[in-house]
């Protein structure tokens, strides 16, 4: 059984992990699939919303205020910001 190496992001430094580098190819796509899962689920349910304040004139930094006041957070975890918003815009459908 092989092992495959990976870096430890803080030092750069390889580390042995005891994955064969089959299940590490196959634990990596299930985390970039559950993460765009994740995504989509958050422009599904904001999306529309967002883009009814945006068609009420409010501005980008406005639409961010109002869901961090509500205590809303990203899909990470985050704060709402400018960029958040606009990216909703471009991907949430009406």
């Amino acid at each position: 059984m092989s092992t495959a190496i990976l870096t430890s992001p803080a030092s750069n430094k390889p580390r042995a992990m005891n994955i064969p580098p089959e299940a590490a190819k196959i634990g990596l796509a299930r985390a970039v699939a559950s993460h765009k899962a994740r995504g989509a689920a958050h422009i599904a349910a904001v999306g529309p919303r967002v883009i009814r304040l945006r068609k009420l004139g409010m501005t980008m930094q406005q639409i961010a205020d109002v869901f961090n006041e509500e205590g809303m957070k990203t899909p990470t975890g985050m704060r709402y910001a400018v960029t958040q918003i606009g990216y909703l815009i471009c991907h949430a459908k009406e």
